[in-house]
């Protein structure tokens, strides 16, 4: 960029800028400035400063010339500095005034960019600024637009499940974009079956790339995608036996902090812009040499998830060694899933026993009397095989960091979620990415009868929103009568209310107990890669913007008993001839797929069996006899209600640019 352009100076030409001073003051550059290497000689003319060697006993300084002697004009020796006899310091320092007004003098417009400023060192909870909230200039909302910085990235890590690649890319400084700067790396990583792009790259035309095809399907990614977006694009992708990597974050690196990103939605538009969805923000300072520094638990489980994930080593030597941030003002606990069966010192690492360990040891310790008994508000955008009372309570527990009471005769518990009815009514962005993989009609036993009473319509504050929400929330049962009292706790992130996301607790084996110093319980079954936080209730209206109270970061209306499901009433489930046309082989291009289905993987059956991946694992109709499955226990017909209701499919309108994409996915299917 020319100094004259009247545009913000970067990084590298501050540095030049730095040079030019420091070679007319008869100075050397340090060795490290990427600068060095250029022409001194073009870059002091560059900025106006004279190129001619300087007598550092009697420097000359320039003094009210014109622009063709800043360029390098030969002066008098009438210009010729006057004052000799002052101290060399001070001499310097007139110097150095006088070639920064030189250089302002070439073009009063040139600005100089400061670094970006931390916007949410203490924490800040928010939701999708959907358009209906932008015009309602309503509080505490976010956009990709405010994210994401990419004028000031350093680097940056983002995971999702689902990436559509022209809305995410357009915020990112690759090649092609506004924003595009070769030395700054951005590592983008997803679940390998959802990318077509990367799919289409090697050619392949299956779902879900196993063995020797994930490594080649994934190198060829990787280059394919560095040669369109350029050398600093670094794909990756983690290896999958079964389940899928459903991880929600961007983790944004800036020269003065680290912003930490924790959320429910796809990086797509329908989650992004036009769906409910919840974000975690924080900015973590950076330390500087001088700092004192002391490991943070959350810094600790943060690094082992970017591990977890398969993230290219290089980020986390650049940018998480110990040190490098101060985690310390963390406001939340983060609680992730990796897919395996954990016992012993690995117990309380993952899934539903992490959550239920940090409950314990970290809400519950800090609230000023124990709960005796909680009750739940589950919003969550999969249900799994909800068959049985006794699913219900192995989650719960864990959701009551062990308070049994919590899960003694019928839980109190609601379920948000929406009905054929409310889905028909929406705007229809977003429908294909919920689903409930219950079957109502069986929910007919005494042991099961109760859980058709938990549910609620899922009603946006933003009128026709659908939602890619997870959240939980746990109320103290003996101030229910206070409706606007906050949550003992609220959990946010991408984990569904299933197994294959926060896996099942099972009694450990009594020879396991003796050898693994008494831990009497032991995790199975985790299938994906999940990540959310938990947040104390009474730090909440703290994240949100000024005068705000804690029910403006819930997108939805409160379950009351005016908006529980009626008779006749039914989840809303994703068709199953919607996900046999999602696992063509013809169909290859996901990015446009209207669907882009966000539907929990199935349970690994323990034999090593090839499952696939989420829309794969739907189609397996197996229940599990446990916590959650997601299967798709679908039926034949369409008729999913008790009483037979009459709402098909074909009558849920979709949005024109969705029946576009339906109408492709058709043509491909046939």
């Amino acid at each position: 960029m020319d100094a004259s352009s009247g545009q913000l100076l970067d990084a590298q030409e501050i540095l030049e800028m730095e040079m030019a001073i420091a070679l007319s003051l008869g100075e050397t550059p340090a060795a490290s400035s990427p600068v060095v290497e250029e022409s001194p000689q073009n870059t002091i003319v560059r900025f106006g400063a004279n190129p001619e060697p300087i007598d550092t006993d009697h420097p000359l300084v320039p003094h009210k010339t014109d622009l063709a002697v800043a360029r390098g004009k030969k002066r008098t020796s009438t210009q010729a500095f006057e004052g000799k006899d002052l101290h060399w310091e001070e001499r310097k320092a007139k110097r150095r005034a006088d070639i920064a007004e030189e250089i302002r003098k070439l073009d009063r417009s040139i600005k100089i960019k400061p670094p970006l400023s931390m916007r949410f060192p203490t924490g800040a909870l928010r939701i999708t600024r959907t358009p209906g909230r932008k015009a309602a200039r309503t509080p505490n909302t976010i956009s990709l637009e405010e994210l994401i910085h990419p004028e000031y990235l350093d680097s940056a890590m983002i995971f999702a499940f689902f990436i559509e690649n022209d809305h995410l890319f357009q915020f990112l400084p690759f090649k092609g974009t506004t924003y595009y700067r070769s030395d700054v790396d951005v590592y983008i990583g997803r679940d390998l079956s959802m990318d077509g792009q990367g799919k289409n790259f090697a050619g392949f035309e299956g779902k879900t790339p196993k063995g020797a095809d994930f490594d080649r399907v994934s190198d060829a990614a990787r280059v394919g995608y560095r040669r369109q977006y350029g050398e600093n694009f670094h794909a990756f992708y983690p290896r999958m036996q079964s389940g899928c990597a459903h991880t929600k974050w961007m983790l944004l690196v800036y020269s003065d902090f680290l912003r930490v990103v924790i959320t429910s939605a796809n990086l797509m538009q329908s989650d992004t812009v036009f769906g409910d969805n919840v974000w975690f923000i924080q900015d973590f300072p950076r330390l500087y040499s001088n700092a004192s520094y002391k490991q943070t638990r959350f810094e600790v489980h943060l690094r082992q998830h970017v591990e977890d994930l398969q993230c290219p080593p290089d980020f986390l030597s650049d940018h998480l060694t110990p040190g490098e941030f101060d985690f310390s003002q963390a406001q939340v606990h983060l609680v992730t899933s990796k897919p395996g069966s954990f016992s012993g010192d690995e117990t309380y690492k993952y899934g539903q026993l992490r959550l239920r360990d940090v409950l314990h040891k970290k809400v519950f310790k800090n609230e000023e009397r124990t709960p005796k008994r909680l009750e739940f508000e589950i919003c969550v955008g999969s249900i799994g095989l909800l068959d049985r009372e006794g699913v219900v309570k192995n989650f719960l527990e864990s959701c009551s960091g062990g308070l049994r009471d919590s899960i003694e005769g019928k839980p109190n518990l609601k379920i948000i979620f929406p009905t054929y009815q409310d889905v028909q009514e929406s705007s229809g962005w977003g429908k294909g990415n919920i689903s409930s993989h219950m079957d109502w009609n069986a929910l007919e036993e005494s042991s099961a009868e109760y859980l058709k009473t938990v549910f609620h319509h899922y009603r946006s504050k933003d009128p026709r929103c659908l939602f890619h929400s997870k959240i939980i929330l746990a109320f103290n049962s003996a101030t229910k009568s206070n409706r606007r009292k906050p949550p003992v706790y609220m959990y946010l992130g991408s984990a569904n209310f299933s197994a294959g996301a926060w896996g099942k607790v099972e009694q450990e084996r009594r020879s396991k107990v003796q050898a693994e110093k008494n831990v009497t319980v032991r995790l199975e079954k985790v299938a994906n890669f999940e990540c959310g936080v938990v947040i104390l209730g009474k730090r909440i209206e703290g994240m949100l913007e000024k005068g705000s109270r804690w029910e403006d970061i819930i997108p939805y209306e409160r379950p009351t008993e005016h908006n529980r499901y009626k008779e006749g009433e039914c989840p809303w489930k994703v068709p199953k001839e919607n996900f046999e046309a999602a696992s063509t082989p013809m169909a290859l291009d996901w990015e446009v797929d209207t669907d882009d289905l966000d539907v929990d993987s199935g349970d690994d059956d323990g034999e090593g069996e090839d499952q696939g991946g989420d829309e794969d694992n739907a189609m397996h109709e197996e229940e599990n006899e446990d916590f959650g499955s997601d299967g798709d226990g679908a039926e034949e017909e369409d008729e999913f209600c008790g009483n037979r209701l009459s709402i098909q499919t074909a009558e849920v309108q979709p949005l024109s640019l969705e029946a576009l994409r339906l109408a492709r996915l058709a043509r491909f299917a046939s």
